[in-house]
């Protein structure tokens, strides 16, 4: 004899009401989370706003859209076009644009490997250091470090893509830039 016990009114609404809670305690802790987010994401944005200019705001705010929205992946449908390194030598999976927003560490290493004291300092920009080795060191090709610091920032803050004639200019002012402190660029 097995005794069946039959759902009655009063074991439904209990499961409701339990059912309800566990619903209510889950939306108020997501909206715990959500609130402590934009909290930190407030407090990060005044911090950043009291350092800067508001043109360079507005700058930086542009580039942090960018990046979360755009992601270059190279693909063999890439290849021809401008910005990959269709050679197939070392960097052809990075793009232009990267490998010239980076080349400072090149610079700076190249320094550094000579002249030790020339660290850049964190607050100093690039646009900066290189102006500051231009003027230090007088067999230093002046137009070459401004060549290479308006192709830099365009790389690094412009919206456009870069001809072939402006990548041969980027190769030959880094080039000439790294000659200069006896280093070679090819690996």
């Amino acid at each position: 004899m097995t005794d069946t016990v039959e759902p009655s009114l009063l074991h439904i609404l209990v499961f409701i009401v339990v059912g309800g809670a566990v619903l209510l305690v889950s939306i108020a802790i997501t909206n715990i989370r959500v609130r402590s987010r934009r909290k930190r994401l407030a407090r990060l944005e005044s911090e950043v706003n009291e350092g800067l200019a508001p043109r360079m705001r507005s700058v930086v705010y542009e580039h942090v859209e960018k990046s979360y929205h755009t992601k270059i992946q190279p693909s063999p449908l890439d290849s021809g076009i401008r910005g990959w390194d269709i050679s197939g030598g070392v960097g052809k999976d990075v793009h232009f644009r990267e490998e010239v927003s980076r080349s400072w560490r090149k610079v700076e290493k190249a320094v550094l490997s000579r002249y030790p004291s020339l660290h850049r300092p964190d607050h100093v920009t690039i646009r900066e250091y290189i102006e500051f080795l231009s003027d230090r060191f007088a067999g230093l090709s002046r137009s070459a470090c401004l060549r290479y610091i308006s192709l830099y920032e365009s790389a690094r803050f412009g919206r456009g893509e870069f001809t072939v004639e402006e990548r041969e200019t980027y190769r030959r002012a880094i080039a000439a830039i790294m000659g200069f402190f006896d280093v070679d660029i090819m690996p």
